[in-house]
């Protein structure tokens, strides 16, 4: 039998710059593909979540299942292009998904679980 344990480890410099985003009064958010457990121990180790948070606010840590199921679908939207232009669009959620949102967006500091549609979910409720 036999345990092996992999760590990444942190850069020396994300604690300051997580203080110093704190105290700017920037929302910082931690969106992983980890399991809940790991992204969370990785947000404490970093400053961004406290063990106040971690403990007394549920909001503050969400697997996507979650996530997806609160906020929604991603809506896609082709913009109108003149001849010779390139193809835009524009990203958005439904209003009352993004009523949700705005709700916790506050509070919330790690998803865990996370997959790529996940990563444009949250930078579109944003």
């Amino acid at each position: 039998m036999a345990l092996i344990v992999l760590r990444d480890p942190v850069r020396k410099s994300i604690k300051d710059i997580v203080k110093e985003s704190n105290e700017s009064g920037i929302n910082l958010h931690l969106i992983s593909g980890d399991n809940l457990g790991t992204a969370s121990k990785l947000a404490r180790d970093i400053g961004m979540l406290s063990t106040d948070d971690f403990e007394n606010n549920p909001q503050s840590i969400m697997d996507a299942a979650t996530f997806r199921e609160l906020v929604g679908d991603v809506i896609k939207t082709e913009e109108p292009v003149e001849d010779g232009q390139e193809q835009t669009y524009t990203y958005s959620l439904a209003s009352h998904n993004q009523e949700r949102f705005n709700d916790i967006v506050d509070s919330l500091k790690v998803i865990g679980r996370a997959d790529p549609e996940d990563k444009l979910r949250l930078v579109v409720a944003l």
